[in-house]
């Protein structure tokens, strides 16, 4: 599109239209996907190859081709100037906000790993003492 001139009504309908039918596409595209890719990871656990997860991975890459075939949020593109939002700071993404809470989850289990080892050692301590004062006090009786 000429950024001289100005969207037409057209423009907007047939990007309107498209963006509906890719919206469908997806749709479908994720409702076959889900299957699939369980059908994948099941196969996967079930067989142990030199390359573990493999059928998913594959599965994962046909979607993400698919999703790029797809485009659709493309539609964005073709806005005018007038009606593109102006660029946010990138907030982080879905899998980056997984990652953190991984993260935070494995830091917290090893926290309480250390803080268990901790216990059973001032436990450890305390039972040592309890006895040594227990055999002093047997002996002094």
């Amino acid at each position: 599109m000429n950024e001289d001139q100005p969207h037409s009504r057209t423009e907007f309908l047939r990007d309107a239209a498209v963006f509906h039918v890719k919206l469908m596409l997806d749709g479908f595209r994720d409702v076959i996907l889900f299957p699939v890719s369980l059908i994948a990871v099941l196969i996967d656990v079930i067989r142990h190859d030199d390359r573990p997860g493999h059928r998913f991975y594959e599965v994962a890459h046909f979607g993400r081709e698919t999703e790029r075939w797809i485009n659709l949020f493309g539609a964005a593109d073709r806005a005018p100037e007038t009606d593109r939002p102006r660029p946010s700071i990138e907030a982080p993404g879905l899998d980056d906000i997984i990652d953190d809470i991984e993260n935070k989850l494995r830091d917290k289990n090893r926290r309480d790993d250390l803080s268990a080892k901790v216990q059973d050692t001032v436990q450890q301590i305390l039972g040592a003492a309890r006895n040594a004062m227990q055999r002093s006090a047997d002996r002094s009786a």
